[in-house]
């Protein structure tokens, strides 16, 4: 099978970024098509041109599948009704759309969480992502 490079959507090569201060500039080189680009903030357009180009896709966009963002951020029913295929992509490229990913950000202070609720925020919309993941838009029951 061999290994694939994967990366944050930054790979190719455009900024996510309002403080980069080139904004929009554009990657020297082209990154190789067999490469899994791994989308986490971005206006929505890159996400659909990219399968179009050729690349696979993780959906794993920080507003709606971050772990450590509050019930207030995305709650639970609206990490459930997430759907990693953009609703602007067309049928033929959603096979390009490889799964989603979902991310916890924090820090080990003495070996343990220096934020305590991590286990109260993550188990649940583990479970809902990963159904998410697993079933269609029409399949889903919240």
């Amino acid at each position: 099978m061999g290994r694939k490079m994967m990366g944050w959507n930054e790979i190719l090569g455009t900024n996510v970024h309002e403080y980069q201060a080139d904004k929009g500039a554009a990657a020297e080189l082209e990154l190789s098509k067999s490469s899994v680009v791994h989308f986490w903030k971005a206006d929505i357009k890159p996400m659909t041109e990219a399968p179009e180009n050729g690349y696979t896709i993780v959906d794993s966009l920080h507003t709606e599948t971050y772990l450590d963002y509050s019930y207030d951020n995305i709650s639970l029913k609206r990490s459930y009704d997430f759907d990693p295929i953009p609703k602007d992509l067309s049928p033929e490229y959603h096979n390009r759309i490889v799964g989603i990913g979902c991310q916890m950000w924090g820090r080990m202070d003495s070996c343990q969480w220096v934020y305590g609720f991590h286990d109260f925020y993550d188990f649940s919309k583990d479970c809902r992502l990963c159904r998410s993941g697993m079933y269609t838009t029409s399949t889903k029951r919240f």
